[in-house]
């Protein structure tokens, strides 16, 4: 910790459990410090970024978003599972919804869709758009996906 947060966690900490410490248990400190140092609009920004976050890219690059900002939120796994499900490609979603056993869980979701779009990405990579052809200022390797999407 730096800063004005070190300065005040660390004596803090130096008598977390000690008998003259202002705060005497770990979960006392975590709500201190949210208290004096957390973002007071944090869960309604998380909300407001997951409801509108949509898989662009990988599929494991937006489970890791999800997740991050699925952390700062105290919802259900239906309520998650249902939110993650919304933010899908279409493509994942569809052949989701196809199964004989469609996943109940937020993680069995979460693997499934990233089975399904790690399958998707291999098979465009062994099937190349005939036409395609790279535009001159194009650079592979600074893409933002290793699946790029087709509109």
């Amino acid at each position: 910790m730096k800063d004005s947060a070190g300065a005040w966690a660390h004596p803090h900490l130096d008598q977390l459990g000690l008998h003259q410490a202002i705060i005497q248990m770990v979960e006392g400190f975590k709500l201190e410090f949210l208290a004096a140092f957390g973002n007071p609009d944090a869960t309604r920004a998380a909300k407001r970024k997951i409801t509108t976050l949509t898989q662009s890219g990988t599929c494991a690059d937006y489970i890791t978003k999800f997740r991050t900002l699925a952390m700062e939120l105290d919802w259900n796994n239906a309520a998650l599972r249902g939110q993650f499900a919304q933010g899908l490609h279409w493509e994942v979603s569809r052949q989701i919804a196809t199964r004989k056993h469609r996943p109940c869980t937020l993680l069995e979701l979460q693997n499934a869709a990233l089975v399904i779009d790690n399958a998707l990405c291999k098979e465009r990579a062994s099937h190349p758009p005939r036409d395609s052809k790279p535009s001159k200022g194009s650079n592979p390797a600074r893409g933002t996906s290793t699946c790029p999407r087709h509109p």
